[in-house]
């Protein structure tokens, strides 16, 4: 088996900054100036076989994920499925390009996508949603981690804020497109992005 790139932890930076595009309009493309992603790995087991990702199935819970030609060992899930956010697979997310799905460690089924940049683009785009654009960071952050349900002012929410520049109380539609890509920055970190290692599939 070949090994196409290991993505070492003091190195992520660089990683994700490659290729992404431009997704806000500026020169350097939306995560130009991420710091500090955390190092906490989710909460799945470690697996040995693994399984294509496609429209009708998903990987268990810790596998690794087939997207192409290559394979996602190790990390986070929200590394191996090109999806920052963890947003869940449905429609929406079939809607951005979800090629299948892969299960988290809790059991929810999350999008597996194409690139690093559809799946930040998706996350974009589900947060200018009504279902969020229409709400508080603070309910916004409360719906996106359904651990918070009911919870204000999280450390989730407030890290959120903090990176838009503004309070929990701020409506996201009041947000401005470069406020929400450094909210989404934070995001990241919020939901354990950590590469891992890519092979040959």
């Amino acid at each position: 088996m070949k090994i196409l790139e290991v993505i070492q932890e003091d190195a992520w930076k660089d990683f994700i900054g490659q290729g992404l595009g431009d997704l806000t309009g500026g020169s350097r493309g939306i995560l130009s100036n991420l710091k500090d992603i955390s190092k906490t790995p989710d909460t799945t087991s470690s697996a040995t076989t693994t399984s294509s990702a496609s429209d009708t199935s998903g990987t268990g819970s810790g596998q690794p994920v087939v997207i192409g030609n290559e394979k996602r060992t190790g990390g986070t899930i929200s590394w191996r499925t090109n999806n920052p956010g963890n947003v869940e697979y449905g429609d929406f997310a079939k809607g951005y390009g979800a090629i299948g799905w892969a299960m988290s460690g809790d059991g929810e089924k999350v999008a597996v996508m194409p690139t690093l940049d559809a799946g930040i683009k998706m996350q974009i785009a589900l947060w200018r949603r009504p279902s969020y654009n229409n709400r508080t960071i603070d309910q916004g952050a409360q719906r996106w981690a359904g651990a918070n349900a009911g919870k204000r002012n999280t450390p989730y929410a407030q890290a959120l804020a903090s990176a838009a520049g503004a309070t929990i109380d701020t409506k996201v539609s009041d947000l401005s497109d470069s406020q929400v890509s450094e909210m989404v920055k934070a995001q990241m970190k919020l939901e354990g992005f950590k590469p891992g290692t890519v092979t040959t599939a």
